[in-house]
């Protein structure tokens, strides 16, 4: 709906907007994306490396990195477009807005979406068996993995299984603008400490309650993504009203509580007992925007800034490529401690680096700039944002 009375956000300054970026923060992208593959890889790297069981419970919780990238996710959008929704919706900057994160999240999706299919249609064409306990490879959910709603209506995952958190972005995003505005209106600075807490009691609650039978992350999709979205949303309130470096330093022990969090929170584990950790990741993400201390200082080095970058393509293809890796070099006879399985871990790790290099400087920046030049066709677009999605 066209806002009344208001001027229109030129392109230009959303496009500014999406120059500006936070290197810490791109950094801690790659430590997500690293610990979500960590997890689905967890067994190879466990039977085939020497001494890697004692990292077992890290590994077990990166299904947090995705938690992690939710938060950060809602403090990026907010620091990068509260000021194009500040005077209101209009149907120009809300289309625009759409537009860019499209152009941000979908050539990669619909790259590994298809690359999925792919994989299940030949596998049944040369009759060799596709077992994917649970995933949903119907032709109803190719259709909603091509809308982005998936995960709208059911946890079941389905097609390339990591695309279900981009569908719950798409959720955050389709509503972000009007939170926004939301946000905007309110102008005493402690709503924001306020609203913080309240995301992350909220979050909680609801996974000891109504999601609390759950042992995997499915369930509560949606609720996750509209707490700690909205929670980042917040932190980012925080950051621009209270410009006090000191708050950079609670990076440090936040890291390492959260480090430390699998051996605290057990070993007979579930999701909602692990999510009570979730809070640390909002300390991290507001203590590492100030850029201070050693954390800071090592997620804005050159390396860990790139694969920062190329962490979305990371994400969206490490699970295919377990998929053919488990079928080309299956676990026996490189099973068990030794060089054998010391080499399948490592040509497996070389393999997802690599493939999601590919991905991110053939596939995933050339057709973002390509899309946003597409939208904003009077101005280039630089190809990284340092925005984080995952």
């Amino acid at each position: 709906m066209e806002a009344q009375g208001r001027p229109e956000v030129a392109p230009e300054a959303l496009m500014r907007a999406e120059r500006r970026r936070l290197d810490a923060l791109t950094g801690l992208r790659a430590l997500a994306a690293g610990w979500v593959v960590l997890v689905h890889y967890r067994e190879r790297l466990v039977e085939g490396i020497p001494g890697a069981e004692h990292l077992e419970p890290l590994m077990r919780f990166g299904y947090l990195g995705v938690d992690v990238f939710f938060v950060l996710s809602g403090f990026i959008l907010a620091y990068t477009y509260s000021a194009t929704f500040d005077g209101g919706v209009t149907g120009t900057t809300y289309r625009r807005f759409l537009k860019l994160r499209l152009a941000r999240i979908y050539p990669v999706h619909l790259l590994t979406l298809h690359a999925q299919v792919a994989l299940v249609l030949a596998a049944g064409l040369i009759g060799i068996g596709y077992e994917a306990p649970g995933v949903l490879f119907t032709f109803r959910t190719y259709v909603e993995n091509l809308a982005l709603v998936h995960v709208w209506f059911t946890h079941e995952p389905s097609w390339n299984i990591p695309a279900w958190s981009i569908s719950a972005e798409w959720f955050a995003y389709l509503l972000f603008p009007f939170g926004a505005v939301w946000l905007a209106s309110y102008k005493r600075r402690w709503i924001s400490f306020a609203g913080a807490a309240g995301c992350f009691a909220i979050l909680l609650a609801a996974f000891t309650t109504w999601f609390s039978h759950t042992e995997l992350p499915g369930p509560g999709a949606l609720t996750r993504i509209a707490c700690e979205f909205a929670a980042g949303c917040f932190l980012y309130r925080i950051y621009r009203d209270f410009p006090w470096p000191r708050i950079g330093h609670i990076a440090l022990p936040a890291a390492i509580l959260i480090v430390a969090s699998p051996w605290l929170t057990g070993s007979d584990y579930r999701y909602h007992e692990a999510i009570m950790w979730s809070p640390l990741f909002g300390l991290l993400i507001l203590g590492l925007a100030y850029n201070r201390g050693p954390v800071a200082a090592l997620l804005r080095l050159p390396w860990t800034v790139f694969w920062g970058e190329a962490s979305y393509s990371l994400y969206m293809t490490h699970e295919l490529l377990l998929q053919v890796f488990n079928k080309l070099v299956p676990a026996s006879p490189l099973s068990g401690p030794g060089p054998a399985g010391i080499l399948a871990c490592t040509l497996l790790l070389a393999a997802a680096l690599g493939v999601a290099a590919a991905t991110y400087l053939l596939i995933e920046r050339p057709a973002r700039a390509w899309l946003r030049r597409a939208s904003l066709p009077r101005r280039g677009v630089a190809p990284g944002s340092g925005e984080p999605v995952g």
